[in-house]
């Protein structure tokens, strides 16, 4: 995500700023469909696994003795499907890079303030930036077996370059 063309260094730590911020939106996107998914499915599970709902007075009569049949077929389904999907390891992976995600951003933002409240992006803050980039590695190789949305990762690009205009980052004056 390059924020303005500019060539001055400290804005490679404005991009990887804002980069961060867009894969944790992207992240957090991505999850939520996900968990929604999966608790619709434990809902559905739970209710027609359970043994007590039989018993109650609607599902005595014929109606309700289908309704019994269909619920006992959906519990089968929902637990293939739930195998075959892994919802779970989906939201466990998801999960974790938009946790790491959100400490690589943390701490570039770090980085952000400290070269404006020094007003300079020294050898110190070059190597913290640099440490961040070599964590970010670790964060690219997990998701590579990931799939980008990519109408979802410009629209959020968008909102990005809104939340953090490149004019609004200190740029130090070169010595």
């Amino acid at each position: 995500m390059s924020a303005s063309g500019n060539d001055h260094a400290v804005f490679d730590v404005y991009d990887r700023f804002r980069t961060s911020r867009l894969n944790i939106k992207y992240q957090e996107a991505m999850l939520r469909p996900l968990v929604r998914w999966n608790t619709v499915l434990e809902i559905a599970l739970g209710i027609s696994a359970c043994s007590g709902f039989t018993a109650l007075w609607f599902f005595q009569c014929d109606v309700g003795k289908r309704i019994i049949e269909v619920l006992s077929a959906s519990t089968a389904i929902i637990a293939v499907a739930r195998t075959v999907l892994k919802l779970e390891l989906k939201i466990r992976n998801r999960q974790e890079m938009l946790d790491g995600y959100r400490i690589l951003h943390h701490d570039l933002g770090k980085i952000v303030i400290l070269i404006h409240q020094k007003q300079a992006y020294d050898a110190d803050l070059r190597q913290q930036f640099i440490s961040a980039v070599d964590r970010e590695r670790d964060l690219v190789k997990k998701s590579k077996d990931f799939y980008p949305n990519r109408r979802l990762l410009l629209q959020l690009y968008e909102e990005v370059n809104q939340e953090l205009p490149a004019e609004t980052f200190y740029v130090p004056k070169e010595h």
